[in-house]
């Protein structure tokens, strides 16, 4: 299948060929990630893929990718490069944090990956942090939700909430933190 019959399929929803090219990328990307990068553990290689594949999905629903000249693996990797320096970003700030209040309740919150995915935290902490973000209407419990509970990148929780580009929806979501931390100081 030519690239954009492959487009075209995919903005049509074609399950199987978003599930070929998805399986058919990920064993390169992956070794990519281990080989550039450096990165062995196998949740992290998946979460960059999935975010990676997640936002090539998107722009090819939004109508992005309609004149794109180079394939779509091409593409794809040129995502993943974005988003792997976000990972390491992210990862960094998450050990200075660590660093900084790892005998600070309030610190573990701020790492509410961890609470969602169960490492790190008791069940009572995540107990209450869960019910918190529940309480907190929308669209905070949608922003933390899509991002915390099922990993979605931030240009897809844009797309999927509404918000005009990727900045939007990661101001939304510091300002749904700082709303979170404040509640959970009561």
């Amino acid at each position: 299948m030519d690239k954009k019959a492959t487009i075209q399929s995919i903005r049509n929803q074609d399950e199987r060929v978003v599930q070929r090219i998805y399986g058919e990328f990920k064993p390169k990307f992956v070794n990519w990630l281990k080989g550039k990068y450096k990165i062995g553990e196998p949740e992290a290689c998946n979460e960059i893929y999935q975010r990676s594949f997640t936002v090539l999905f998107f722009n090819i629903k939004r109508g992005k990718l309609d004149n794109l000249e180079a394939s779509l693996e091409t593409y794809l990797f040129g995502i993943g490069k974005m988003i792997v320096r976000e990972w390491w970003r992210e990862r960094s700030k998450d050990k200075n944090t660590l660093d900084i209040e790892e005998n600070n309740e309030l610190g573990q919150i701020d790492l509410l990956a961890n609470a969602f995915k169960g490492n790190e935290i008791d069940d009572d902490r995540r107990r209450k942090l869960g019910l918190a973000v529940q309480a907190m209407g929308d669209p905070c419990k949608s922003i933390l939700t899509l991002f915390y509970w099922e990993r979605n990148s931030m240009e897809a929780i844009a797309a999927k909430t509404g918000y005009k580009n990727e900045q939007g929806a990661k101001k939304k979501k510091y300002l749904c933190l700082e709303k979170l931390r404040k509640q959970l100081l009561n």
